[in-house]
């Protein structure tokens, strides 16, 4: 996956969200183990996606952090709160948040270049702050995997006054 800045990336819109609760299959990567494990680790989960109850929308969410060992990854979907976990599966609690958010354009293949141009050059001239809390990628219900095809955001957190 091509991890090169895009020339040029549209205005992020500003979107505040109520928590989430996403129950989904966790994983840790080390070093830059990301690029290919986490697309594995999407065709892992799907098998998983029809068997967890009081999911919310047809939805699908990558919510990702770092954390001391590396980068923790999970491909998920959003459930009710009170939704038990299924044996081999995690339940992570997303806070309420206000977002800086990013449309991907293209395949899936190319979203690496979204971040880096996130991170490489939008968050750095922009006014934006970021919180200390977890991005996630935003998958419609509409997106087809097996394609690579549909819609795509980006949230990153943010800090606010």
């Amino acid at each position: 996956m091509d991890e090169t800045v895009l020339e040029h990336m549209s205005d992020p819109r500003i979107e505040s969200r109520s928590g989430m609760s996403i129950i989904g299959l966790r994983r840790v990567y080390e070093n830059d183990e990301s690029a290919a494990g986490i697309p594995n680790q999407w065709q892992e989960f799907v098998q998983h996606i029809d068997s967890i109850p009081n999911q919310q929308s047809g939805e699908t969410f990558g919510v990702c952090r770092v954390i001391d060992d590396g980068l923790e990854y999970v491909c998920g979907v959003q459930v009710s709160v009170d939704t038990d976990v299924l044996e081999g599966l995690s339940k992570l609690e997303l806070t309420p948040q206000t977002y800086a958010v990013f449309p991907h354009d293209g395949h899936i293949s190319t979203i690496r270049k979204t971040w880096a141009t996130i991170f490489q050059k939008v968050l750095p001239q922009a006014d934006f702050v970021r919180a200390n809390a977890p991005d996630f990628e935003w998958y419609s219900a509409d997106f087809d995997p097996v394609a690579g095809t549909g819609q795509i955001e980006i949230w990153i957190p943010l800090e606010t006054e």
